[in-house]
């Protein structure tokens, strides 16, 4: 499929860019500034933080949808067992999309619903995709998350 120049939203494509470039400004204002590290350092606490996030956030928001209940289930579950990073970037993603929900769709889409597919849970993936479905307005968009969700469903292409 692909994009062609008919088919960008480019004042979507101006809005996002913009952000973009605020977020690199704020970063390069920062006090003291960044420095690269040969190797992260990382809090030895930071799952169990990601825990205590997950499930603080399960508590305040009564009306969290089923996508985010189920990410937020599996999330706690690896995250007591899989030290890898990959696990953690991700539950840090599904707290920002929750947290943003201007960026959400674009968060659920291409990181969190691929993530469940390459898992092999069709399921989770199909809620993610489901998601964002509510907050896509691009009709190809949509069209390409319906059939991603009647595929993860068990239905034809």
């Amino acid at each position: 499929m692909g994009d062609s120049a008919d088919r960008v939203n480019y004042s979507k494509l101006a809005e996002d860019a913009q952000s973009i470039a605020q977020i690199v400004d704020d970063i390069a204002r920062l006090q003291p500034p960044p420095k690269f590290l040969d190797r992260p350092i990382y809090p030895p606490d930071e799952a169990a933080t990601l825990q205590r996030e997950l499930d603080l956030v399960e508590r305040e928001r009564k009306d969290l949808p089923q996508a985010y209940r189920s990410m937020f289930a599996d999330f706690k579950t690896r995250l007591k067992s899989d030290d890898s990073r990959e696990v953690r970037r991700l539950a840090t993603t599904a707290l920002l999309a929750l947290a943003t929900p201007r960026m959400s769709g674009f968060m659920v889409s291409y990181y969190l619903g691929p993530y469940y597919e390459r898992e092999n849970r069709p399921e989770i993936a199909a809620a993610v995709y489901e998601e964002a479905l509510k907050s896509e307005t691009d009709p190809s968009e949509r069209r390409d998350l319906e059939q991603k969700i009647q595929k993860l469903r068990g239905g034809k292409d």
